[in-house]
């Protein structure tokens, strides 16, 4: 993660974009133990100082509570998806 988010800011700077929203897919964060997990919530929540909009889509209610905002998307009794605001 953290290759990633250095080369899209060292690119980013170099052509003279405004790097603005960061969007991190949990796949595989599933997979580590607490401590990983606590380390991952604390590198997450420390990326939100340097975007304006930081999203994280994830199942993992740990990394989920990391962010002051969430939008939690459920499928609702007809089968839909339904969305909530906390």
């Amino acid at each position: 993660m953290a290759l990633r988010v250095g080369l899209g800011r060292l690119l980013a700077e170099q052509s003279g974009v405004a790097l603005d929203l960061l969007v991190i897919d949990e796949g595989g964060f599933g997979a580590l133990d607490d401590a990983g997990q606590e380390a991952l919530g604390a590198a997450i929540a420390g990326l939100g100082r340097l975007f304006d909009v930081l999203l994280l889509v994830t199942h993992l209610d740990e990394l989920a509570d990391v962010l002051p905002q969430r939008l939690t998307v459920s499928r609702g009794p007809d089968g839909t998806a339904q969305m909530m605001a906390m």
